[in-house]
């Protein structure tokens, strides 16, 4: 596919429609409001004033980690002949506010996924001469993966900056959207429906566990060792697939 091509169907087919950016806005406004829940005034303290602050400082961490996750999954099913689409699920979105308010904002990082799901549309026309054309549920999978894939490395090169960038940059922001990435890619990687790791699961076991563990041995390394290291994440990733294929995989297979 030529460049031309390429860039073309990333105009025509990635731009959010009238509903889903409605939808958007909606979502950020309310992960905005669940993320800053515990920070409007100094401890017990209401104030108006630090509380508006911080809810627009929410919006725009929220807005960029959400917008790279979606953006991801949009120009990698453009790329494979597909439209990616994100839907708003209301009733989670509700749930995630009462959640937020029963914990007292505890909790916020669990209320932020439980209100969108992506769905896959094909693009006949673009997927004619294609091997498999029609709807595939590994390119399903690995339209998914790359929503978290993106959060991540968005995260690390968040980070790198940080290290190497000769412009100094806030500290405290950099920690807050790395942490939120690496949170949002995490909990998205779930195998349950809608989440993208629900996609990921049907389409190989194998390859979850790969995926999941690989993910989660980052944020691991990270949490207990302070370490930043794609190669270990991967090694532990690989040992999760052996250890989910001896113990598991073989047993189902028999």
């Amino acid at each position: 596919m030529s460049w031309r091509n390429f860039s073309d169907k990333v105009r025509r087919y990635t731009i959010f429609s009238r509903s889903e950016l409605f939808e958007f806005v909606a979502m950020i406004f309310v992960f905005a409001f669940i993320y800053s829940f515990d920070k409007w005034g100094p401890g017990a303290q209401f104030d108006l004033g630090s509380g508006i602050k911080n809810y627009l400082y929410a919006m725009v961490l929220i807005a960029s980690v959400v917008f790279v996750h979606n953006m991801a999954q949009r120009i990698v099913a453009v790329r494979n002949g597909f439209r990616a689409e994100h839907r708003l699920w209301w009733y989670g979105l509700l749930l995630g506010l009462l959640l937020v308010v029963v914990s007292n904002g505890k909790i916020w990082w669990l209320q932020l996924y439980f209100a969108s799901g992506l769905y896959i549309h094909q693009l006949a026309v673009h997927r004619l001469g294609t091997f498999r054309y029609g709807p595939n549920i590994d390119t399903y999978a690995w339209i998914a993966a790359c929503g978290p894939l993106a959060n991540v490395l968005f995260a690390a090169a968040v980070k790198t900056l940080q290290f190497w960038s000769p412009f100094a940059l806030n500290a405290v922001v950099v920690d807050d959207l790395f942490v939120l990435n690496l949170w949002f890619a995490f909990l998205n990687l779930l195998p349950i429906p809608p989440l993208d790791g629900s996609r990921i699961f049907f389409a190989s076991r194998l390859w979850y566990a790969f995926s999941f563990g690989t993910l989660a041995g980052y944020v691991l390394l990270i949490q207990l060792l302070n370490v930043f290291s794609f190669i270990y994440a991967l090694i532990i990733g690989g040992i999760v697939w052996l250890g989910f294929y001896i113990f598991f995989e073989k047993e189902w297979t028999k």
